[in-house]
C-alpha cells in the first residue's frame, strides 16, 4: 500500500480505468496523473528551489484535482482556502499560512480585491497564461524521488468554533494513511460522488483520495445543490456519497417523486444530520446513511457500532484514548444514566468536553 499522497498517484500513472468524471468531461487515472505530473514539473519552477505553500481558492472543478496531485508529487503545499471566509480574515488565512502563490479563477478572484496578501502571486487558473504554462509541461516524467511520508502535504483550517480557525498540518503520511482505511468500503466499480468543498478533510478523505486508493471513478461537482443531488446521482450512476452539515435535509426538503428510490446509491457517509433526516433519507431514496465524526487534527475520531442507541454518534475509533472530561477540573466525567423515554438523568454530572488523552500520537501541529 502507497505510503504517500504521491505514491498513490503515481501507482495510478498506467491505469485506464475511469477516474474523473463531470457533466462535460471525463478522465482515466492514467490521464489524471499525467495532468498532476504537468503540474507538478510547473509548481517545482515556480518553487525556485524554496518551500512552496500554494493557495487554492477554488470550487469543486478538476484543475482543483490536478494541482493536489501536482502538489503531491512535487513536495509542495496545498493550503486549502475557505471561501465563505471574507476581507481581512481571508487575507489572514493566505498570510498566515505563508502563501506565495494563490491559485483562483475569474469567478473567485474578485474576492480578493483590495486585500494585503502579504506578496501572494494572484494566478487564474481560467486564464490563457496558465494554460500555456500547463501546456510548456505537458509530457513530463514523473520525479524520480518522491516526497516522503513526514513530508507536509495539506494545510486545512478548522471550523473555527473555539475561535479564529486554525491552520492544521497533514502530513503526506496521515493523507495516505487515512484514505487506505476509508477505501476498504470501495472498489474499482464504485462510482463516488463529491459535492462537498475540496478545501475541507471531508471531500478529500472520505471522497478524491479513497476513490484514487480504490481505483474507483469520482464525479466531481463544482458545488453541492440539492436540487441537481438525485439527477447527478443518476446520470453518473453513483453508488456512494459524503456530505457534512444540513445538506441531508436540504436535499428532503425537494419535493419527494415516486422514482426517488430508483437510483444506484448503496449509502453515504457524513456527520451533523439528525436521526429524523438519516431515517428519512434511507426510507426515502433506499440508501444506506451512516454517520460519524472525525476532527480535522485527527486525535478524535468517533464511529458507529452495531446495536448503539438511535440518536448516539457511536464510540471512539479503537486505539484512540478518547474521554468526556469536566472543563474545569479535568476530570474524566462518570457515563450518562438514562431512564425512561432516553431521558438522560446525570447530565449536570456526565455532560463534558471531548478530548483525547494521546492526541500527540495523530495530530501533526498547527501552522504557526
Amino acid at each position: 500500500m502507497a505510503d504517500t499522497i504521491a505514491a498513490l498517484f503515481a501507482d495510478r500513472a498506467a491505469d485506464a480505468n475511469p477516474a474523473l468524471r463531470t457533466d462535460d468531461e471525463s478522465w482515466s487515472w492514467a490521464e489524471v496523473v499525467a495532468e498532476a505530473t504537468a503540474r507538478a514539473s510547473l509548481l517545482a519552477e515556480l518553487a525556485d528551489g524554496r518551500p512552496l505553500h500554494v493557495g487554492v481558492l477554488l470550487e469543486n472543478v478538476p484543475e482543483y484535482v490536478f494541482v493536489l496531485g501536482g502538489a503531491a508529487l512535487s513536495g509542495s503545499v496545498v493550503v486549502g482556502i475557505n471561501p465563505t471566509r471574507r476581507g481581512d480574515e481571508l487575507a489572514r488565512d493566505i498570510r498566515h499560512t505563508d502563501c506565495r502563490v494563490l491559485l483562483t479563477d475569474r469567478s473567485q478572484a474578485p474576492r480578493l480585491d483590495g486585500l494585503d496578501l502579504g506578496g501572494c502571486e494572484l494566478i487564474a487558473v481560467d486564464a490563457p497564461a496558465w494554460a500555456a504554462q500547463v501546456v510548456a509541461h505537458e509530457g513530463a516524467t514523473l520525479p524520480a524521488t518522491l516526497p516522503t511520508p513526514d513530508d507536509l502535504f495539506l494545510l486545512m483550517f478548522t471550523s473555527g468554533s473555539t475561535g479564529a480557525p486554525k491552520a492544521v498540518r497533514m502530513s503526506q503520511g496521515r493523507a495516505a494513511r487515512t484514505a487506505a482505511a476509508s477505501a476498504v468500503a470501495f472498489t474499482s466499480d464504485d462510482v463516488l460522488y463529491c459535492s462537498m468543498p475540496l478545501f475541507h478533510g471531508n471531500a478529500l478523505l472520505a471522497n478524491l483520495f479513497p476513490g484514487m486508493v480504490a481505483g474507483a471513478t469520482v464525479v466531481l461537482r463544482p458545488h453541492f445543490s440539492a436540487s441537481a443531488f438525485l439527477p447527478d446521482v443518476r446520470r453518473h450512476g453513483c453508488t456512494y456519497f459524503n456530505y457534512v452539515g444540513r445538506a441531508l435535509s436540504y436535499v428532503l426538503a425537494v419535493p419527494p417523486s415516486a422514482g426517488d428510490g430508483d437510483n444506484q446509491l448503496k449509502w453515504g457517509l457524513g456527520s451533523e444530520a439528525s436521526p429524523r433526516d438519516i431515517e428519512e433519507f434511507r426510507r426515502r431514496f433506499r440508501c444506506y446513511v451512516v454517520e460519524g465524526y472525525g476532527s480535522s487534527e485527527g486525535a478524535v475520531v468517533i464511529q458507529p457500532f452495531p446495536g448503539m442507541p438511535p440518536e448516539a454518534l457511536g464510540r471512539p475509533k479503537e486505539g484512540l484514548d478518547v474521554a468526556i472530561v469536566d472543563p474545569e477540573t479535568g476530570e474524566e466525567c462518570p457515563p450518562a444514566r438514562f431512564g425512561d423515554g432516553r431521558r438522560l438523568l446525570n447530565a449536570a454530572d456526565a455532560t463534558g468536553e471531548i478530548v483525547s488523552r494521546d492526541g500527540l500520537s495523530a495530530f501533526e501541529g498547527y501552522y504557526a
